[in-house]
């Protein structure tokens, strides 16, 4: 894979774990993320199927964590480049350590994430 392009992935992979954090906004999602998006959150509400619903439950955690400090470590555990390299699975161990000022809570998550190449 060439070097610009591996640039990319990456970049666009970091970008995405951003916003999904809530630790930039939202408005380059739509440039990153295809409109017909699947995933499933941690949570059995956390299910999307569009852009559109992606961008409402990340509103949704964005409401629910106002005054809390998230802070997030990554560590891959898995990187699948296909032949033609127009798709990458992307997987990480993430430690997540959410402070309220009173209590903290770690949790232990597993992130999976396919991309794929777009023109």
């Amino acid at each position: 894979m060439n070097q610009e392009k591996k640039a990319l992935l990456d970049k666009t992979y970091q970008d995405f774990m951003m916003i999904g954090f809530n630790l930039t906004n939202m408005d380059k999602l739509g440039q990153i993320v295809s409109s017909d998006i699947m995933g499933f959150g941690t949570a059995a509400d956390e299910r999307f199927f569009s852009l559109a619903q992606l961008q409402h439950i990340l509103k949704v955690q964005e409401n629910q964590s106002a005054g809390v400090h998230i802070n997030w470590e990554s560590t891959p555990l898995h990187r699948h480049i296909s032949s033609d390299e127009n798709s990458a699975v992307y997987v990480d161990d993430v430690r997540l350590k959410i402070d309220t000022g009173t209590d903290t809570l770690n949790m232990d998550l597993r992130f999976s994430v396919v991309l794929e190449y777009l023109d």
